[in-house]
């Protein structure tokens, strides 16, 4: 397994060494990412279920003084009774394993003032990545079987220690991932078939998962002027090999195309409710705060009413 260890560098520059896709990123889109990231909400602890080292109090029990420490006992608690102290017990707190992947196929912008997709999606996981990480600064970018580790390596166990790695190919690759960590995956996933793999190989592993469905304004709206001729759209060609499409009655499109696109959320939404995943819908030209904040406080927000005042249907 390739390994590289960056002491002093920065999230920018790993990326960019796995991935030259992320060499496209604007230097004043990074700006933006790592101002966000020190904007979001922390995340608590990870708790395992069980008694031992942590914050989270879970109980009392008698001190035993073969194996505990007496600074453990509980003044408060042993006051009526210093006879007999009593210790706090507390629920030990594990390693996070956070995954985050964006899909690189996303290419498509419709307004100037607006990144593509593909990089929008990369500024929310990065700024994720530094959020989540900010106790260690402890992010690795996987490429395939490949890790690449920025900062400590990644098999130093510490308490509470957030273990954050981004998942840089075409498709994410969970094998190597371990049981019960977290997922948090950016797309359209347009591919039905796909996602659903995604979502059965997360299952498989226990992973819980966040999905956002990252949208251009106009994947929403629609608003196509006739004859119109888009390129590029999602990195996707013609079956005629062109990589564009043509529209030449756009509004009658917008009302085939809308409902499509209220079916493909529900059917997203149905699926995440199978597969212990969350649904989230963002429009690009919405603040990026926005989603990442209902992500972190595990707000649940109804991803079609979130998006049902931008359908004409």
């Amino acid at each position: 397994m390739a390994e590289i260890i960056h002491k002093n560098g920065n999230i920018f520059d790993l990326v960019a060494e796995v991935e030259d896709t992320f060499e496209e990123i604007p230097p004043e889109l990074e700006f933006e990412i790592i101002d966000l990231s020190q904007n979001l909400p922390l995340i608590g602890p990870n708790l395992a279920n069980r008694a031992g080292f942590g914050v989270e109090p879970v109980g009392l029990r008698a001190f035993n003084p073969l194996y505990d420490d007496p600074q453990m006992i509980s003044p408060v608690y042993s006051m009526r009774n210093p006879a007999n102290p009593v210790v706090i017990e507390r629920e030990i707190e594990q390693k996070h394993h956070i995954y985050l992947w964006r899909d690189p196929r996303m290419t498509y912008t419709s307004r100037d003032d607006l990144p593509t997709t593909k990089q929008d999606s990369e500024a929310l996981i990065l700024a994720l990545a530094l959020n989540l990480a900010s106790a260690d600064d402890h992010i690795s970018v996987i490429e395939g079987t490949d890790i690449h580790h920025f900062g400590r390596s990644s098999y130093e166990v510490v308490d509470n220690e957030v273990d954050v790695s981004i998942m840089a190919d075409v498709k994410p690759d969970f094998s190597n991932v371990p049981l019960q960590s977290s997922a948090i995956m950016v797309g359209n996933f347009y591919d039905h078939a796909e996602t659903l793999e995604m979502l059965n190989d997360m299952s498989d592993k226990q992973i819980h998962g966040f999905l956002i469905l990252n949208l251009d304004p106009r994947e929403v709206d629609f608003d196509f002027k006739d004859n119109t001729e888009i390129q590029g759209m999602n990195g996707e060609t013609s079956q005629s090999g062109e990589t564009s499409m043509k529209f030449s009655d756009a509004a009658s499109m917008r009302k085939k195309w809308q409902p499509i696109l209220k079916e493909h959320i529900e059917w997203l939404e149905e699926q995440c409710e199978l597969h212990d995943c969350q649904l989230l819908v963002r429009r690009k030209d919405e603040p990026r705060e926005k989603v990442l904040i209902q992500l972190l406080e595990d707000d649940h927000i109804d991803p079609v009413a979130e998006l049902l005042p931008h359908l004409k249907l």
